[in-house]
């Protein structure tokens, strides 16, 4: 790993960080969504949240934060 493709991709870093803690927390409390209700804005996207925690997002969210930060670690094809 070159520390030269971790300050360019500091994005991709971040967002698989997210993804991972995210995954982490999904399946340290998997019984925190429970009694939460998706009411207000963006209603749906809290639904889906709501419904997939536990092993769902859990899995999910290690899986592509894993694929994250492996892209952003990883060379491009035009690096010479």
């Amino acid at each position: 790993m070159h520390p030269k493709y971790l300050l360019e991709n500091w994005q991709s870093v971040l967002f698989g960080l997210l993804l991972i803690g995210l995954g982490v927390a999904s399946f340290m409390y998997p019984d925190a969504m429970i009694d939460a209700e998706a009411r207000g804005r963006r209603g749906l996207i809290k639904l889906i949240i709501i419904k997939a925690w536990g092993w769902p997002l859990g899995v999910g969210g290690l899986l592509f934060g894993g694929l994250c930060l492996w892209g952003s670690f990883s060379p491009s094809d035009d690096d010479d």
